[in-house]
C-alpha cells in the first residue's frame, strides 16, 4: 500500500523531531530544514541528523535543506549577533522571531507544491503565544498559499492541543536527548542558561522524566 507523503518543518528541537517520528508511523515523511542564518542552525542540523539516524525509520526521507537568508532583515537581532541572548529569567515573548513561521511555511509550500506534497505540518504546541502560531493564522495562510499556487496545500499543527510536558510523557521512549532546544549551543551541547534551555529543563522536571540532555551549565 502506497503511503501518503507529508512534510514536516524540522528544527532539530523536541517538538518537530517528535512530530517526524510520530507521523512516520502512518505517512512517508519529508523533513524540511530551512536555514535562515541564525546562530544555532549548524548545531541544530547535526542534532536532527543524529536523531533521525537513531530512530532509523524507512518511512522518513532524507532531510531537504533550503536556504532563506534573513540576516539583512533581522540585522543586529540577538539571533544573528548572539549578543543579548534571552536567558532563563526572560518571558517566552523574548524569543519571538518576527514573521518566522510566515516565511518558513511560504518557502516550504513552494517546495511541496513542486514535489506533489499537499500537507505541511509544524510542531507548534498548545502554549505557544506567538501570532504566527495560532489556529487562525494557519487557516488563513493555508487559504492564501492554496490560492497562490492554484492547488490545495494543508497546514497542520498536530500537537497544538497538548503542552510540552504532555508531549514528553507520551513520547518518552524516543531518544529525546539527541534533540537540540538551545539559543546558544556549543559543540552540540545545550548552554543550560538560555530561555529555551530553561523551558526544556522545566518540562522534563514537570513530566517527572529523566533528562539525559547534556548542559554546559
Amino acid at each position: 500500500m502506497t503511503r501518503q507523503k507529508i512534510a514536516v518543518l524540522a528544527s532539530g528541537g523536541l517538538d518537530s523531531s517528535i512530530l517526524i517520528s510520530h507521523l512516520s508511523e502512518t505517512y512517508t515523511v519529508h523533513p524540511i530544514y530551512i536555514s535562515c542564518g541564525l546562530i544555532w542552525e549548524n548545531q541544530e542540523k547535526k542534532c536532527l541528523n543524529s536523531f533521525l539516524k537513531s530512530i532509523n525509520s524507512p518511512h522518513i526521507k532524507p532531510t531537504t535543506l533550503l536556504n532563506l537568508p534573513m540576516r539583512k532583515i533581522y540585522k543586529d537581532h540577538w539571533s544573528i549577533t548572539s549578543k543579548g541572548i534571552p536567558d532563563h529569567t526572560t518571558p517566552d515573548e523574548s524569543v519571538y522571531l518576527e514573521g518566522r513561521n510566515l516565511a518558513l511555511i511560504t518557502i516550504a509550500s513552494i517546495w511541496c507544491s513542486s514535489n506533489n506534497i499537499s500537507t505541511i505540518t509544524i510542531g507548534t504546541l498548545k502554549e505557544n503565544p506567538f501570532p504566527d502560531a495560532s489556529e487562525s493564522f494557519f487557516k488563513k495562510i493555508e487559504l492564501s498559499i492554496s490560492i497562490a499556487l492554484s492547488k490545495k496545500i494543508l497546514i497542520q499543527a498536530p500537537f497544538s492541543t497538548i503542552n510540552k510536558t504532555e508531549l514528553l510523557q507520551e513520547f518518552q521512549h524516543l531518544p529525546l536527548h539527541l534533540t537540540m532546544t538551545c539559543l546558544s549551543p556549543k559543540k552540540n551541547v545545550h548552554c543550560g542558561q538560555c530561555n529555551k534551555c530553561n523551558e526544556r529543563i522545566l518540562a522534563f522536571k514537570v513530566a517527572s522524566l529523566q533528562d539525559k540532555t547534556i548542559y554546559l551549565n
